[in-house]
């Protein structure tokens, strides 16, 4: 039964106007904690924490669910090694690091190289009613296990991802899927199963997550029509506020600021050093 899972986090508080980089990032954070709250009744070996400087995420199994968060360049060095210590036991050579763009030039002695990639945090404010037709819409909500097992399937494929072991992955999202605070949908074309998307609703903004759309099915508008039909189908839920990240230039963010979505922070994701070589002692003196 759906709604059968209870969270312990307060999940999506959506600043108006975010004034400070732990805000900025809140909602994503919360969303990634709420997550990783669900799979750790299958996977106790899941860790996550928060401090006034960063947070971090380790999740072996999922190569995304590893990484450390930067909300101030005043991190304290004994937490940061202890935090780095927890993924080299784990045998991870490096780890993905997410500052604040204005301050990242405060972190090169943590970074492998300049490179990084650029993540975009988009919100939009919609208070009028939205015409909607169900005839008119792409998305149908998954609704059975047999349409998750599908669902998964299509995740992963979208995604690129070489994982194919589809039923250990959709064991950890029917813990997600049983929550009354997320929708998971298909995208459809001509009668195919074109793709996936979801929603996750919180008491003050809902968070455009996870659109993936199949290879043979990309450039034909769909992704576009996704973020439009997720709000209608928030709207009837009577939500007003949206949030979304994507990687700045991408076709999700282009796709996102087309549809009226404006970028409000940015945060740079780099690679770190090799841990073994961030974890001697001293190397984490700041300059």
């Amino acid at each position: 039964m759906r709604g059968a899972f209870i969270s312990s986090f307060a999940l999506y508080i959506c600043s108006q106007a975010p004034d400070n980089f732990a805000t900025q990032m809140y909602t994503f954070q919360t969303y990634d904690q709420f997550r990783l709250s669900c799979f750790q009744n299958r996977k106790p070996g899941i860790r996550f924490g928060d401090t006034d400087s960063l947070t971090f995420y380790q999740f072996s199994e999922v190569d995304y669910f590893n990484y450390i968060l930067f909300k101030s360049a005043n991190y304290r060095q004994a937490e940061l090694e202890e935090v780095l210590h927890l993924y080299l036991a784990e045998g991870r050579s490096d780890i993905k690091l997410l500052f604040p763009a204005v301050i990242k030039d405060s972190f090169t002695n943590l970074v492998l190289e300049e490179t990084f990639h650029e993540i975009a945090c988009l919100k939009q404010t919609i208070k009028r009613d939205l015409q909607i037709s169900k005839n008119e819409l792409v998305l149908t909500e998954v609704k059975t296990g047999k349409d998750l097992l599908e669902y998964t399937r299509i995740y992963l494929e979208g995604f690129g991802s070489d994982n194919t072991d589809y039923k250990e992955v959709s064991s950890n999202f029917e813990l997600l899927w049983q929550e009354d605070s997320v929708d998971f949908f298909f995208v459809n074309h001509e009668g195919n199963r074109a793709g996936i998307c979801s929603n996750y609703y919180g008491p003050e903004c809902v968070f455009l997550s996870a659109g993936a759309i199949l290879p043979a099915y990309r450039n034909m508008g769909l992704h576009k029509q996704v973020i439009a039909d997720r709000i209608r189908l928030a709207r009837l839920k009577g939500h007003t506020e949206f949030v979304s990240w994507a990687y700045t230039g991408s076709i999700s963010y282009q796709n996102l600021v087309k549809s009226n979505f404006s970028h409000y922070a940015s945060y740079c994701e780099y690679v770190s050093k090799p841990l073994e070589v961030l974890t001697k002692a001293g190397s984490l003196l700041q300059q």
